[in-house]
Protein backbone atom coordinates (compact mmCIF):
# COMPACT_ATOMS: atom_id res chain seq x y z
CA UNK A 1 0.00 0.00 0.00
CA UNK A 2 1.50 3.03 -0.85
CA UNK A 3 0.47 6.50 0.84
CA UNK A 4 2.34 9.04 -1.67
CA UNK A 5 4.07 12.32 -0.65
CA UNK A 6 3.20 13.06 3.05
CA UNK A 7 2.08 16.50 2.68
CA UNK A 8 -0.71 15.42 -0.01
CA UNK A 9 -1.94 12.41 2.32
CA UNK A 10 -5.00 12.85 4.80
CA UNK A 11 -3.86 10.37 7.38
CA UNK A 12 -0.88 13.23 7.46
CA UNK A 13 -3.05 15.51 7.65
CA UNK A 14 -5.44 14.15 10.12
CA UNK A 15 -2.04 13.25 12.91
CA UNK A 16 -0.69 16.62 12.46
CA UNK A 17 -4.07 18.14 13.22
CA UNK A 18 -4.03 15.83 16.26
CA UNK A 19 -0.96 16.55 17.51
CA UNK A 20 -1.31 20.27 16.90
CA UNK A 21 -4.89 19.85 19.39
CA UNK A 22 -2.80 17.55 21.99
CA UNK A 23 -0.22 20.49 22.39
CA UNK A 24 -3.17 22.97 22.99
CA UNK A 25 -4.54 20.87 25.26
CA UNK A 26 -0.90 20.35 27.30
CA UNK A 27 -0.09 23.95 27.47
CA UNK A 28 -4.04 24.84 28.71
CA UNK A 29 -3.15 22.04 31.93
CA UNK A 30 -0.18 23.61 32.37
CA UNK A 31 -1.61 26.93 32.77
CA UNK A 32 -3.76 25.84 35.01
CA UNK A 33 -1.07 24.41 36.76
CA UNK A 34 0.73 27.27 36.70
CA UNK A 35 -1.59 29.14 38.23
CA UNK A 36 -2.99 26.06 41.10
CA UNK A 37 -2.30 27.25 44.78
CA UNK A 38 -1.43 25.03 47.30
CA UNK A 39 -3.85 24.99 50.20
CA UNK A 40 -1.85 25.21 53.70
CA UNK A 41 -2.27 22.28 56.04
CA UNK A 42 -4.30 24.34 58.98
CA UNK A 43 -7.33 25.42 57.07
CA UNK A 44 -9.55 25.26 60.42
CA UNK A 45 -7.17 28.09 61.56
CA UNK A 46 -7.15 29.87 58.14
CA UNK A 47 -10.89 29.46 57.01
CA UNK A 48 -13.17 28.01 59.84
CA UNK A 49 -16.57 28.54 57.92
CA UNK A 50 -15.44 26.21 54.89
CA UNK A 51 -14.25 22.74 57.21
CA UNK A 52 -17.46 20.64 58.18
CA UNK A 53 -20.46 19.98 57.96
CA UNK A 54 -22.16 23.52 56.48
CA UNK A 55 -26.07 24.51 55.64
CA UNK A 56 -26.00 23.67 52.20
CA UNK A 57 -28.58 23.64 49.61
CA UNK A 58 -31.17 20.56 50.10
CA UNK A 59 -30.29 20.26 53.45
CA UNK A 60 -32.20 19.34 56.18
CA UNK A 61 -31.68 22.25 59.36
CA UNK A 62 -33.45 21.80 62.94
CA UNK A 63 -33.09 25.50 63.70
CA UNK A 64 -33.99 27.62 67.16
CA UNK A 65 -36.07 30.50 66.36
CA UNK A 66 -36.38 33.10 69.14
CA UNK A 67 -36.05 29.46 71.37
CA UNK A 68 -38.59 27.65 69.14
CA UNK A 69 -37.47 24.98 67.51
CA UNK A 70 -38.34 24.55 63.67
CA UNK A 71 -37.48 21.96 61.12
CA UNK A 72 -36.55 23.51 57.73
CA UNK A 73 -35.40 22.16 54.66
CA UNK A 74 -32.96 24.93 52.65
CA UNK A 75 -33.92 24.99 48.97
CA UNK A 76 -32.54 26.66 45.87
CA UNK A 77 -35.93 28.22 45.18
CA UNK A 78 -36.91 31.71 45.60
CA UNK A 79 -39.42 32.75 48.91
CA UNK A 80 -42.51 33.73 46.62
CA UNK A 81 -41.60 29.93 45.29
CA UNK A 82 -42.40 28.27 48.39
CA UNK A 83 -45.04 30.51 48.71
CA UNK A 84 -46.38 29.41 45.46
CA UNK A 85 -45.93 25.82 46.83
CA UNK A 86 -47.74 26.12 49.59
CA UNK A 87 -51.40 24.91 50.43
CA UNK A 88 -51.37 27.72 52.80
CA UNK A 89 -50.31 30.71 51.42
CA UNK A 90 -48.47 32.29 53.72
CA UNK A 91 -46.98 29.07 55.28
CA UNK A 92 -44.22 27.20 54.24
CA UNK A 93 -45.00 23.94 52.27
CA UNK A 94 -44.23 21.17 54.55
CA UNK A 95 -42.57 17.95 53.36
CA UNK A 96 -41.50 14.63 55.27
CA UNK A 97 -41.96 16.93 58.38
CA UNK A 98 -39.80 19.44 57.09
CA UNK A 99 -40.94 23.14 55.81
CA UNK A 100 -39.18 24.63 52.71
CA UNK A 101 -37.22 27.42 53.57
CA UNK A 102 -35.57 29.19 50.35
CA UNK A 103 -31.75 30.24 49.99
CA UNK A 104 -32.83 33.59 48.98
CA UNK A 105 -34.95 34.23 52.41
CA UNK A 106 -33.27 36.13 55.56
CA UNK A 107 -33.28 33.49 57.19
CA UNK A 108 -32.12 31.29 54.44
CA UNK A 109 -29.33 33.75 53.59
CA UNK A 110 -28.38 34.18 57.18
CA UNK A 111 -27.62 30.07 58.01
CA UNK A 112 -26.64 29.08 54.53
CA UNK A 113 -22.74 28.32 54.57
CA UNK A 114 -22.45 28.06 58.11
CA UNK A 115 -21.66 25.37 60.92
CA UNK A 116 -24.02 23.92 63.33
CA UNK A 117 -24.22 26.10 66.47
CA UNK A 118 -23.68 29.78 64.49
CA UNK A 119 -26.52 32.19 66.41
CA UNK A 120 -27.19 35.28 64.78
CA UNK A 121 -29.93 38.03 65.57
CA UNK A 122 -31.62 38.72 61.90
CA UNK A 123 -34.15 41.58 61.49
CA UNK A 124 -37.50 40.44 59.39
CA UNK A 125 -40.50 41.77 59.03
CA UNK A 126 -41.80 40.00 61.37
CA UNK A 127 -39.80 41.66 63.83
CA UNK A 128 -36.14 40.38 65.26
CA UNK A 129 -35.37 37.05 65.43
CA UNK A 130 -32.46 35.26 67.18
CA UNK A 131 -31.71 31.89 65.45
CA UNK A 132 -29.14 29.42 65.86
CA UNK A 133 -28.52 26.17 63.63
CA UNK A 134 -28.84 23.25 66.22
CA UNK A 135 -28.77 20.41 63.50
CA UNK A 136 -27.55 19.95 60.20
CA UNK A 137 -28.44 16.75 58.04
CA UNK A 138 -27.09 16.47 54.79
CA UNK A 139 -29.49 16.70 52.07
Amino acid sequence: MEFGDLPENAAWDATTKEERQNELRIAELRDVLDRAEVLPDNIPDACPDSVGTVADVNDRLILDINGKKEKLQLLPISPEQVRATSSQPLQPRKMNKYHFLSVDSLIGLAVFGKKENFQAKIDTPDGAKTIRIVTIVKG
